[in-house]
């Protein structure tokens, strides 16, 4: 029901790109979202994991291993690997993790972490390495990204504190959730729609070079994440490794660099919402198959003379 339910807004997004004017509801949509993923939240010493710095040092140093490997033969290209492989922790990742059955914790240090850090360190790399002498104001970014996470965060502590009967109603209610993320991909989906409606030319050779670099990244982020992660934290590492706040850097992109830069983010953004989709219907099989009781071998009678 879910892969249904997500493919359905993928498609939605596709063929109703005029949805991309309300992309405005997105930042409500991840606070509602996120305010779910925080309701079974325990503070306790995992919420910061010594692994949480080195998620943002590998998005550091792969980001510039690629930009330095693929810029010599195609600069744009190089951007675009750069720009996705650099970008931090989405902010719906705790979410994909809550459906996954997680750790949110994990999840929730790497997106304030790498969100922030990312915000810091950003118009060091890009005015020192990618384009000298630019400049980029990171207030906005880290208020934004403070919002999205503090605000129901705060309202889930407030709620399980002060109005337990609110708390268990959120709490009995949590399949909303799902159609809350359902919104979230289908105005993602058509804002890159909406983008590659608007761009003129791009090859179509050139934009299925950057679709089919961004997929082999994405599976690429997502694997390495699984082995760095070890037992304990595959599947963490991995989301917080390989789950990018796209929306951030196609915004970048699209500012400071070129709409064709910005291509990667948006392409890489669909190809983590298909695999991110694919492993919460793997996890509903998973679940359904460990849940469902086991047949007792029968029992042969011996006939008594």
């Amino acid at each position: 029901m879910k892969a249904v339910i997500f493919a359905g807004a993928i498609l939605a997004g596709f063929a109703i790109p005029q949805a991309a004017e309300f992309l405005w509801l997105l930042k409500p949509l991840l606070m509602g979202l996120l305010f779910y993923a925080f309701l079974d939240i325990h503070l306790d010493r995992s919420l910061f994991h010594k692994q949480i710095p080195l998620v943002f040092a590998g998005n550091v140093g792969l980001s510039l291993v690629l930009y330095f490997a693929v810029a010599p033969f195609d600069r744009t290209l190089a951007l675009a690997l750069f720009s996705i492989a650099f970008a931090p922790t989405a902010t719906a990742a705790p979410a994909i993790m809550f459906f996954l059955r997680g750790k949110v914790e994990f999840v929730i240090a790497s997106v304030v972490f790498t969100n922030f850090a990312a915000a810091l360190l950003l118009p060091f790399v890009f005015t020192g390495i990618l384009v000298p002498g630019a400049s980029i104001s990171t207030l906005s970014i880290l208020r934004d990204t403070a919002i999205v996470i503090l605000v129901p965060f705060v309202l889930v502590q407030v709620t399980k504190l002060s109005l337990p009967p609110v708390y268990r109603f959120f709490d009995k209610h949590k399949e909303i959730a799902l159609w809350i993320l359902a919104a979230i991909i289908f105005l993602a989906v058509s804002n890159a729609g909406a983008f590659l409606h608007k761009e003129e030319g791009v090859s179509f050779a050139y934009v299925f070079q950057i679709g089919f670099a961004c997929m082999a990244l994405c599976l690429g982020l997502f694997t390495l994440g699984r082995r760095f992660g070890g037992g304990e934290f595959r599947r963490e590492v991995a989301q917080s490794l390989a789950h990018k706040n796209t929306m951030f850097m196609a915004w970048f992109a699209t500012t400071y660099l070129s709409p064709a830069v910005a291509m990667g983010p948006i392409f890489y953004l669909i190809c983590d919402t298909l695999y991110n989709t694919w492993q919460i219907s793997r996890t509903g099989e998973w679940s359904s198959k460990a849940a469902a009781p086991r047949k007792k071998p029968a029992r042969s009678r011996r006939k008594t003379r």
